[in-house]
């Protein structure tokens, strides 16, 4: 992902990036942090052209305007802060296949894919159950699946750990290592501090515009950084 001099701005009149540039290399995790506010979402909402800022937004070296939809969810996917706003069928097996559906993928390769992330995350006895019957950790599971059952190279999470237990946290973290080993980038947007020093290789602190890069060890550790971002 490389991200260069973007900006937006809502109707509104609410400024949401400035002059924002990063880059983000395969195979890395890398975490998006900042205050509430501070953009990021807006940020990864352009990773996917669900937004259309100023400036220039490229996934494996192409502009994103340069994608077909199709393409892009195959590159990109993203997991939303609220699993209610992404889970939408009648039953967990049709939220799950819709994506490989809309891919134009074969029965037999879409029933594949459901049964392996619903295995996988252990979610397999709830295939018929309606979505909100769940419980709120496996919802934000299951919106998880969802997207990797796309295949994507590029997984964005948008808070992951809001409102999860401590063992929920813990399962998403082992979750996002076993993903990132087995070749899939990860960025992780989050104001949650406590799970960077285990899962991020690298941190950019942002508050509109980007305030820091690095080591996760290096921005964590710069407590009066985190201070002036609202962090702390």
């Amino acid at each position: 992902m490389e991200v260069r001099d973007l900006n937006f701005t809502y109707p509104d009149g609410t400024l949401a990036l400035e002059d924002v540039s990063m880059d983000v290399h395969a195979g890395e995790i890398v975490a998006i942090i900042g205050p509430n506010g501070a953009g990021k979402t807006t940020l990864l909402l352009h990773l996917n052209g669900t937004l259309r800022g100023n400036g220039v937004v490229k996934i494996c070296g192409r502009r994103v305007e340069e994608y077909d939809v199709k393409e892009l969810v195959k590159k990109v996917g993203l997991v939303f802060q609220d699993p209610d706003d992404q889970l939408f069928m009648p039953t967990l097996y049709d939220d799950i296949a819709f994506g490989p559906i809309n891919l134009g993928l074969d029965e037999q390769e879409v029933r594949r894919r459901v049964e392996e992330v619903l295995s996988e995350f252990r979610l397999f006895e709830y295939r018929d159950k309606c979505p909100h019957h769940l419980s709120y950790g496996e919802r934000k599971k299951a919106a998880l699946a969802a997207v990797l059952a796309m295949k994507p190279e590029i997984l964005a999470l948008d808070e992951p750990t809001a409102n999860l237990d401590p063992k929920s946290v813990r399962e998403l973290i082992t979750a996002i290592k076993k993903i990132n080993e087995e070749g899939v980038t990860v960025i992780i947007s989050t104001h949650n501090l406590e799970i960077l020093p285990q899962i991020a290789d690298r941190i950019y602190l942002m508050n509109k515009t980007v305030l820091a890069e690095g080591e996760s060890d290096k921005i964590l550790a710069d407590v009066s950084l985190l201070e002036r971002a609202g962090l702390l």
